[in-house]
């Protein structure tokens, strides 16, 4: 003859009528919210790390990296010595700083090597063909943002202006401030 359970009937929940066990648990209540508030402030507001990053690209972009050749995407992160080239009616900008205050575009037909993918004390850029555009408002006191070309230095401490090789000439564009320039000699 098979056993037969019988299901015991769940017991009546107690009641509390100890006023501190409400209080504690409203506070656990309040706290854990209050986290999750900190927590969703903090991830909003705060700034994403400064490394070189694709901000923009239209037309015919490549990055030649010592591992090969690849097409970039919006929001990759850029490596130090990252080849970039752009085609016919092609651009790409580059930002250094989560706040895109220190952002580089380079145009088309040009070709830049990013020798420094950080904003730091001395930032440098390669520009061996073609013309970029800088927009640097964030530098910090006493640091220098330099762009080589094969004929010419130009550096800047927080400005807008352009360089463009053509031949063997660099035409510098100031836009808002002071730019130092060195020619070099063959």
């Amino acid at each position: 003859m098979p056993k037969v359970f019988q299901r015991e009937q769940p017991a009546e929940p107690a009641v509390m009528d100890d006023p501190s066990a409400d209080q504690n648990f409203f506070i656990v209540r309040a706290g854990s919210a209050l986290l999750v508030i900190l927590l969703a402030v903090n991830f909003l507001f705060n700034d994403p790390p400064d490394h070189a990053h694709i901000l923009r690209i239209s037309g015919d972009v490549v990055i030649e990296r010592t591992d090969g050749t690849i097409i970039p995407s919006v929001g990759m992160m850029l490596n130090e010595q990252d080849k970039i080239m752009t085609g016919d009616d092609s651009f790409v900008e580059v930002a250094y700083d989560g706040r895109l205050k220190n952002v580089v575009k380079i145009n088309a037909n040009s070709r830049a090597v990013l020798e420094s993918t950080r904003i730091k004390k001395q930032t440098n850029l390669f520009l061996d063909k073609g013309e970029i555009l800088l927009k640097l408002d964030n530098l910090e006191k006493g640091s220098t943002f330099k762009v080589r070309t094969p004929v010419a230095i130009a550096g800047v401490r927080g400005t807008a202006f352009g360089i463009q090789i053509k031949e063997k000439q660099a035409l510098i564009t100031d836009y808002e401030s002071q730019i130092f320039v060195k020619g070099l000699t063959e």
